[in-house]
């Protein structure tokens, strides 16, 4: 199996995280992707043990939300959850808006192989 490795300097992980994140509302939000989509993508450990000590409260508290995502949207109305999504997505717009001036776009892009056990 081939995976790609994208490499980003650390001080960017805050802005590339809120992109991936604000993508996934967007689209659990239009009904593209199902809500457990957050359980196996941005909360997973080894992405949440990786990325965390990076990003600021605010988005750290919305990482940590994406495996509880399918849960919200079957506990509450779903005007209630799409409001919630509404407010993180305003988050990490704003989280977006204050990183963009320090962005640099270099993004090195490798294929390896991996061994599955």
């Amino acid at each position: 199996m081939t995976f790609l490795q994208l490499q980003i300097h650390q001080s960017n992980v805050e802005f590339y995280v809120a992109t991936l994140a604000l993508g996934l509302l967007n689209a659990m939000k239009s009904g593209v992707i199902p809500f457990e989509t957050g359980i196996w993508s941005l909360a997973r450990p080894q992405f949440l043990d990786e990325t965390l000590p990076f990003c600021s409260p605010e988005l750290q508290m919305i990482l940590q939300q994406f495996d509880e995502l399918d849960a919200l949207s079957t506990l509450v109305s779903s005007e209630q959850a799409i409001q919630q999504i509404d407010d993180w997505i305003e988050t990490l717009q704003n989280i977006m808006a204050k990183q963009s001036q320090n962005i640099d776009f270099l993004i090195k892009v490798n294929a390896f192989q991996a061994a599955l056990s």
